[in-house]
C-alpha cells in the first residue's frame, strides 16, 4: 500500500521553494511523514546545535533549493538521531545515525510510493551528509565515484545547508571547510 495524497501533500509543501517559510509547515509536515515526530522531542544537547533535532532539519530543507530528491534528503537526514543519542563526556551523541537514517529513509520514501532508483539517490544523500570530505582531489573523486557527479553536487549543496544550521561559530568554521573543497571541485573538468 502506497499513500500517493501524502506524497503529492510533501512534495507540494516541498517544493513551493518556501524558504523561510517552510519553517511554519512543521505540523502540517508531520503529519504526512509521522515518523519525524521523535525528532520533534529530541533536543540536541550538543553545543554545536541551536535548534531540537526536527526545527534543525526544517531549516535545512529551507535552506536547499528547489529539487525533489535534495529536499527529501533535507527532509530525511536526521532522522535516526532520536534512535543513536547517547551522552558522552559532557554532551549527546549521535554516532551511527546516517545509517539509521537511511534505514527509516528507505521505508519511508517506499511508503510514499517513490523507485527504487529514486530512493536510491536520495539515501546516498542522507548516507554521506556527515561524511568529511577532503579538499583534496582523491578524496573529491572518491566521492564523485560513489555518488556520481549530480548526487556529488547535491551533497555539497546538502551539506552546506546542515552546517549552516547549526550554531555561528562552529558553522563559520566548519563552512570554510567545505568552500575549499568546493574550490579544488572546481576545478574539475
Amino acid at each position: 500500500m502506497t499513500y500517493k495524497k501524502e506524497r503529492a501533500q510533501l512534495e507540494e509543501l516541498l517544493l513551493q521553494n518556501l524558504g523561510e517559510t517552510i519553517l511554519n509547515k512543521g505540523q502540517e509536515i508531520l503529519a504526512l511523514v509521522p515518523e519525524l515526530i521523535i525528532c520533534a522531542k529530541c533536543k540536541h544537547g550538543n553545543p554545536a546545535h541551536i535548534y531540537n533535532v526536527f526545527e534543525h532539519t526544517l531549516h535545512v530543507v529551507a535552506g536547499v533549493e528547489v529539487d525533489l530528491k535534495l529536499k527529501l534528503a533535507a527532509l530525511l537526514h536526521d532522522i535516526g538521531k532520536p534512535y543513536v543519542k547517547t551522552w558522552y563526556e559532557g554532551w549527546f551523541r549521535y554516532g551511527g545515525h546516517p545509517e539509521v537514517s537511511v534505514t527509516l529513509s528507505k521505508l519511508i520514501l517506499k511508503r510514499l510510493g517513490y523507485s527504487v532508483d529514486f530512493i536510491e539517490d536520495v539515501t546516498r544523500l542522507v548516507e554521506y551528509h556527515d561524511e568529511k570530505i577532503s579538499p583534496e582531489r582523491e578524496s573529491i573523486q572518491e566521492m564523485l565515484t560513489k555518488l556520481g557527479k549530480n548526487n556529488f553536487e547535491r551533497l555539497l549543496r546538502l551539506q552546506q545547508s546542515d552546517i549552516s544550521a547549526h550554531e555561528a561559530t562552529y558553522a563559520k568554521r566548519t563552512l570554510e571547510k567545505l568552500n575549499e573543497v568546493k574550490t579544488v571541485y572546481a576545478t574539475f573538468s
